[in-house]
């Protein structure tokens, strides 16, 4: 039994077909893995449940599998909520390149007496990949739909009391080489400022 508020999942098993068939996980964006990445937004996770295909990693994680694999995002949070026993569950996408512990922070202060918090990117929309959910309470609205696979997850969104949350370029998603190109950009120069802030 985890002590710590939160466990983090990332959902790694979508295909990567608009990077010509490259696994996601292993994208290297400003010299580290996205896994790696996304993994390290999340220190104070007492869990860290990762669906996908078993990948190397720097951090222990907990591997399963969606049924069927490629079922998409609900079949893959069907799977992992089994192995959540903290109150709150951050899910994460693998391929969120910019998504920090200040994020995860801000989602989590969020969702205090709600069903949950979700990220909005600048255009106003949700990002239900990137988000932190009452256990409970995504668990009862999962249930409640029936079979996951194929599913849509705004189907989930729509039966939870969720606070939103503006998460600007923390919801840039690498899903062609012109994403992950725009996210190393912006990884570089967010390093730079820090690194010239502290010199």
């Amino acid at each position: 039994m985890t002590t710590s508020p939160y466990d983090l999942v990332v959902l790694a098993g979508g295909a990567g077909r608009r990077l010509g068939g490259v696994d996601k996980a292993d994208v290297v964006v400003a010299g580290q893995r996205l896994l790696d990445r996304v993994l390290a937004a999340a220190p104070g996770a007492g869990r860290r449940v990762v669906v996908g295909p078993v990948r190397p990693s720097v951090e222990h994680v907990t591997w399963c599998r969606e049924h069927p694999p490629g079922g998409g995002p609900r079949a893959a949070l069907a799977a992992a909520l089994p192995l959540v026993d903290a109150p709150y569950a951050v899910v994460l996408a693998v391929d969120l390149a910019l998504v920090d512990a200040a994020v995860v922070t801000a989602l989590l202060t969020a969702a205090a007496g709600r069903d949950g918090a979700i990220g909005i990117d600048p255009a106003g929309r949700d990002q239900p990949l990137l988000a932190a959910y009452d256990a409970a309470a995504l668990r009862t609205a999962l249930t409640a739909l029936g079979p996951a696979a194929g599913a849509p997850m705004r189907a989930v969104v729509a039966r939870l009391d969720l606070a939103r949350v503006e998460v600007a370029e923390a919801a840039l998603d690498c899903d062609t080489w012109a994403d992950v190109s725009h996210a190393e950009a912006l990884a570089l120069r967010a390093r730079r400022a820090s690194t010239s802030g502290t010199g």
